[in-house]
């Protein structure tokens, strides 16, 4: 699982958020799809405390992140988001009722609407000024 964790201690949003930045990119044919257990712990192992994934409707993963002490945030465009919501901290979806009206976004569209939103929040509140 290592070999698909990316330590990007030096990545280029480093300066910008203050922190250290991983990646972690399961291997379609020998972990699947998505979350995993094997894979939340390699996370959890360079002592990541948030994780940020894109289209996850798996629950006993999203219940073990919250076990190993990391906070999870999922954006998925998927219909049914129920199951999910009570074990992340967030839940970014088009389909969960809120003033935003466009519902066919597919998965990096969410992803992205969720960058987009952060950059907003963090602008209005001076983050950019603080940093070079």
């Amino acid at each position: 699982m290592r070999r698909n964790l990316q330590q990007r201690g030096d990545h280029a949003l480093r300066p910008m958020v203050g922190c250290r930045i991983n990646t972690y990119i399961p291997d379609r044919i020998t972990e699947g799809y998505g979350l995993n257990e094997a894979g939340l712990r390699a996370i959890k192992d360079v002592a990541n405390t948030l994780v940020i994934t894109a289209e996850v409707t798996a629950i006993k993963e999203a219940k073990l992140c919250r076990e190993l002490g990391m906070d999870l945030i999922v954006t998925d465009h998927a219909l049914n988001a129920d199951g999910i919501l009570s074990e992340a901290i967030a839940v970014v979806n088009p389909h969960i009722p809120s003033p935003y009206t466009f519902a066919n976004l597919c998965g990096a569209g969410v992803a992205f609407a969720l960058l987009v939103a952060t950059r907003k929040v963090l602008r209005e509140r001076g983050f950019f000024k603080r940093r070079p």
